[in-house]
């Protein structure tokens, strides 16, 4: 993930054997100009929000898996996870927050 412009919050997760997501990092701030990166191993699980209430913040995810065939999910507060459909899958615009 990359910052051009704004900041963000970044939280990392995992899939615990209950198959509940479990944050497994420190809530991390990227400001403009910060990048961070998922761990791998970590099933690509990672939830971002804006820092600000009154002001747009960019936030660039680069994917080094084919992002099209990979099963992929979003997650709401604490609803069930819900894979996305392989339509949703290949549209990349529109995946935009994983959790």
């Amino acid at each position: 993930m990359g910052l051009p412009r704004g900041a963000e919050i970044a939280r990392h997760s995992r899939i615990a054997e209950d198959g509940v997501p479990q944050e497994n990092h420190a809530a991390k701030r990227l400001d403009a100009g910060s990048v961070d990166a998922v761990p791998p191993g970590s099933g690509d699980i990672h939830r971002v929000r804006n820092v600000f209430g009154d002001r747009t913040s960019i936030g660039i995810h680069v994917y080094g898996a084919n992002i099209g065939a990979v099963k992929r999910s979003v997650q709401a507060g604490g609803a069930a996870r819900k894979l996305l459909s392989p339509a949703m899958r290949t549209t990349c615009c529109r995946i935009s927050g994983m959790l």
